[in-house]
Formats: C-alpha cells, structure tokens, sequence
C-alpha cells in the first residue's frame, strides 16, 4: 500500500489513504479486488470490495455531477520486473 501511495503522489494523484467524503458518506480511496497468486488457482470475490463499488456506483447515480475515477492498479515485487527467465547454466565438471 505504500508503494502504491508513493507513486501516486509522485504522479500529483491523491492520496490513497485518505478516505473520501461524498455526500456524508465516508468511503476509503481505495479498494482491493484480488490477493494475487496463490497455491489453489480458485478465487473468491471480497465481499467488503464488491460492496464498496456499490456504495461508489450508488453515490454517483444520486450525484451524477460526482468526478470520481477509479484507477486500476498492480503492485508487483521482484528482482528484475519484466525479466525473463534464465536459462540454467550447465556445467561439465
């Protein structure tokens, strides 16, 4: 999450981690849709996410003059992003 609030503030976005106050509603700024990967490739959907679209889709349908954007972002660590795998190197000893 800090990674994502550094880059937003180096791009003049808002701050993720404040919340949002629309029409009395206090909404946080952001919302997590998936984990990542896992070891069981099922998933399951957040229930707290799936409601906050609501609350955000509710809140624009009464206010239809609201400027919210919904930025999709991932976060990914590594060593060399984007890299790709190496072969392995073979040794004749």
């Amino acid at each position: 999450m800090l990674t994502l609030r550094t880059q937003c503030l180096a791009q003049d976005l808002p701050d993720p981690l404040d919340p949002l106050e629309i029409d009395g509603a206090v909404l946080p700024s952001y919302v997590f849709i998936h984990d990542g990967p896992r070891v069981f490739r099922y998933y399951t959907p957040k229930e707290e996410s799936v409601k906050l679209f609501h609350d955000y889709l509710d809140l624009h349908r009464n206010n239809p003059g609201l400027d919210i954007q919904m930025l999709p972002a991932s976060v990914m660590f590594g060593r060399s992003p984007g890299a790709k795998a190496r072969a392995p190197r073979i040794c004749a000893c």
